[in-house]
């Protein structure tokens, strides 16, 4: 079971960086606001920012106050973010598929 909870977790993590980044990249439109007072961000962008921050967990409780990491540092947490989310959703998808079937 453990084998190929480790088989799957790259993957997913790959996954979930692609997506992270995806919904960071589409909330970023969010800072035409600093341009424009008026400027009221779309339901994608509120979506995406919102999703981004989810993901971000639990790294992002990790981060400095100021945010001001090096590059290394901020990818590697980054990378180790992912890699846990990948692992926690293998270890649920296979916990999942080995529950007993009722009925």
């Amino acid at each position: 079971m453990l084998k190929a909870i480790f088989k799957l977790s790259p993957a997913l993590a790959a996954v979930h960086m692609l997506l992270t980044l995806g919904c960071t990249v589409l909330a970023l439109d969010s800072l035409k606001g600093l341009d424009d007072p008026a400027y009221e961000p779309s339901a994608l962008t509120t979506a995406a920012d919102a999703a981004a921050k989810v993901l971000m967990q639990p790294a992002a409780s990790l981060w400095p106050t100021g945010g001001i990491l090096p590059d290394a540092a901020e990818w590697l947490l980054f990378l180790g973010n992912s890699l846990l989310w990948g692992f926690v959703a293998a270890l649920l998808l296979k916990l999942l598929r080995s529950s007993p079937k009722q009925g």
